[in-house]
């Protein structure tokens, strides 16, 4: 549990929004217990979008000494096929770092754990929505989508997911909807 935290978000774009930066940084009240820092980068200008987002984490764990970092970078296309439908794909590279706090010999001694994962992700999905307010849509939202996911290193076996999320938003009076959504998924 994070507990009590600062977050900063500062994001800048062109004139016609096809560059678009975006950086944040989280800021615990207790400064040797981590944080978070994220950068992402977004062309726009073409019909392919083009999405990179790097991510760091680090968490300190006073229970059993341990400090572990994350390191998450994310490349993202996005090839809209009309208004409404889309094929998305995402690929990522996860580096996770577990280091020993050194207290006595014993765990001076001890080195840092490494584990690497990557990922693909396939999307295709249908977006019909009409915002009406933050947070408050009408329309139907669908998504099919398959995962890939593999342990870099040693022989792990990799897992493959499969799903579906299915949403519909039907306005009853004004800003007031009724959500309807129907989700699955197998690995």
């Amino acid at each position: 549990n994070p507990g009590v935290n600062a977050l900063l978000k500062v994001g800048a774009s062109d004139l016609f929004d096809d560059y678009k930066l975006l950086g944040g940084v989280r800021i615990p009240t207790q400064l040797n217990s981590g944080g978070e820092f994220l950068f992402m980068v977004q062309h726009l200008r073409n019909r392919i979008d083009h999405r990179v987002v790097m991510y760091r984490q680090k968490t300190v764990n006073t229970g059993n000494l341990t400090k572990s970092l994350t390191h998450d970078i994310r490349y993202r296309l996005n090839f809209p096929i009309s208004e409404t439908w889309s094929f998305r794909s995402t690929v990522n590279l996860r580096k996770d770092n577990l280091v020993f706090i050194p207290v006595d010999d014993n765990t001076l001694s001890r080195s840092s754990v490494d584990h690497y994962n990557s990922g693909l992700n396939l999307e295709l999905v249908l977006d019909n929505t009409i915002p009406m307010e933050l947070n408050i849509r009408r329309g139907t939202r669908f998504k099919i989508f398959a995962e890939y996911l593999q342990e870099l290193g040693d022989n792990f076996d990799p897992t493959f997911n499969l799903g579906l999320d299915l949403r519909n938003y039907l306005r009853i009076k004004r800003n007031f909807i009724w959500a309807n959504r129907l989700s699955g998924a197998t690995s």
